[in-house]
């Protein structure tokens, strides 16, 4: 039965992104719109749940992250025409080149393997430890803290592999053009990724592995005002490096920069287009984010006044937003690529896709600026 409820989901949530991709395309601007009310509605409605529930702090902390998210996107909303242009050519890569969501799937099935020799290598020992002998705590929680640090590490490699591979695809449509875009774009893009930007791609994964094992840490041993502090800044600092490697990893994959000096091009960008960027950022994930949450709900829902089980309503809908992800990552991805190559290349655009060109000329009259550039 469960294993009927992960193969429902796969393809319940491949089917139902297909279908949101093909909304991205015909209606970019509505979709970032619906999106982001929604979001903003589902924070309000889950924190008076909450507190219906007594849990008055909770149901506090997610109003007043509904407000911020409302005021952000009363502020940022005159960008939605550009992000709109964006997304709506991204999700045509995700259709054009298949071979990046292969990508995503292979490495999510290669690294779900890898949990599970994970586990299996890393909890017998440790569980050996603690019980036969509980002066050797201390050995093994040592131990399953090298153990984290090796799962956060993959993790992240893992997922900048997808990211690389993504963004050079897309950097290559933009530099060759319609049309011109060599056919096995997505396998020379995945073999640079694998081979030549490797070690950028260790190198960035690594400092948010590093983050990552010190908030699981502060978890485990934090208590009080003190520690929420503690795993609150952790937790800041992991957000803006995740977002500085997905401005950086773009400059690894368009010009195989090293990872260093990846950063200093993506600190120049800031320093020229950070609010762009970031409100574009915002717009955009915030919509796939929601859409891969409503897939999830949808598949959820539907499989459980199906089987009237529980447990197959929760794994369906779990991997419906899985798989959901990993399409709509790709989405994303190109929608950063497009970003950084406007900001780099701007008028490159205009002899390798003059309608796209256009498009991006007439959303930037609407804010009321330029297009990103070197100027």
């Amino acid at each position: 039965q469960t294993l009927g409820a992960v193969a429902v989901g796969l393809l319940s949530g491949a089917v139902l992104s297909i279908f949101g991709l093909i909304f991205f395309m015909l209606l970019p601007t509505a979709a970032i719109v619906i999106a982001n009310i929604l979001m903003i509605a589902y924070f309000v409605g889950l924190g008076i749940w909450l507190i219906s529930l007594g849990s008055y702090y909770g149901g506090i902390v997610l109003f007043l992250i509904g407000g911020i998210r409302l005021v952000l996107f009363i502020v940022y909303r005159r960008y939605i025409p550009f992000s709109a242009v964006l997304l709506q050519k991204s999700a045509s890569f995700a259709r054009e080149f298949p071979g990046t969501v292969i990508t995503n799937f292979g490495l999510v099935l290669a690294m779900a393997g890898f949990s599970i020799i994970w586990v299996c290598m890393w909890f017998s020992p440790v569980y050996k430890l603690v019980n036969d002998n509980s002066q050797d705590v201390g050995i093994a929680v040592l131990i399953m803290i090298i153990a984290l640090f090796i799962l956060f590490w993959t993790s992240q490699v893992s997922l900048n592999i997808g990211h690389v591979t993504s963004s050079g695809v897309v950097a290559t449509w933009y530099f060759c053009g319609e049309g011109r875009t060599p056919s096995a774009a997505s396998f020379y893009s995945l073999k640079r990724a694998l081979t030549t930007s490797f070690g950028s791609i260790c190198f960035g994964s690594l400092l948010v592995a590093i983050l990552q094992t010190l908030r699981a840490i502060a978890r485990s041993y934090s208590r009080g005002f003190i520690g929420c502090i503690m795993i609150c800044i952790l937790n800041c600092l992991e957000g803006l490096l995740r977002l500085f490697n997905k401005f950086a990893f773009v400059y690894v994959a368009m010009y195989g920069y090293k990872y260093t000096d990846a950063g200093r091009a993506t600190f120049d960008l800031a320093s020229r287009s950070a609010f762009e960027a970031l409100f574009n950022n915002l717009l955009v994930v915030t919509t796939l984010a929601m859409f891969g949450l409503v897939n999830g709900g949808v598949v959820g829902v539907v499989s459980y006044y199906a089987t009237k089980s529980i447990l197959v309503a929760v794994v369906a809908g779990i991997v419906a937003m899985l798989a959901s992800a990993q399409i709509y990552r790709v989405v994303d991805s190109s929608v950063t690529t497009l970003f950084v190559c406007l900001a780099e290349e701007p008028h490159l655009l205009e002899t390798t896709s003059p309608s796209l060109y256009q498009a991006i000329a007439e959303a930037n009259a609407v804010i009321g600026g330029e297009a990103p550039n070197r100027a």
